[in-house]
């Protein structure tokens, strides 16, 4: 048997057929991974190497995304650099590169 895929044009042995940065086998039930130019990734690899880091935590952002202050946010870390709460209406103010 062989895992052929479109995302990544080649033809794979299903054992072979693993994250190119650590190894870990896909599981043939589906499991995700994503292509970077033409090699597959397990989720975590691909996020870690290859997704917008979040200007606040600095971690991978996998999903939702704000775009403020020209940087990215996960949606919970773009809060008051004072109090740390939410801004509501979209209304925040820069001061030295973080919002208020």
């Amino acid at each position: 048997a062989v895992v052929s895929t479109q995302s990544t044009g080649k033809t794979w042995h299903p054992d072979c057929f693993v994250c190119v940065h650590c190894h870990d086998p896909f599981n043939r039930n589906g499991t995700e991974y994503h292509v970077y130019e033409g090699r597959p990734y397990c989720k975590r690899d691909y996020c870690e190497m290859f997704a917008p880091k979040c200007a606040g935590c600095k971690k991978a952002i996998s999903t939702n995304v704000i775009t403020a202050l020209r940087m990215p946010w996960h949606v919970e870390c773009f809060v008051c650099a004072e109090c740390k709460c939410r801004f509501g209406a979209g209304t925040y103010y820069e001061h030295d590169g973080k919002p208020y």
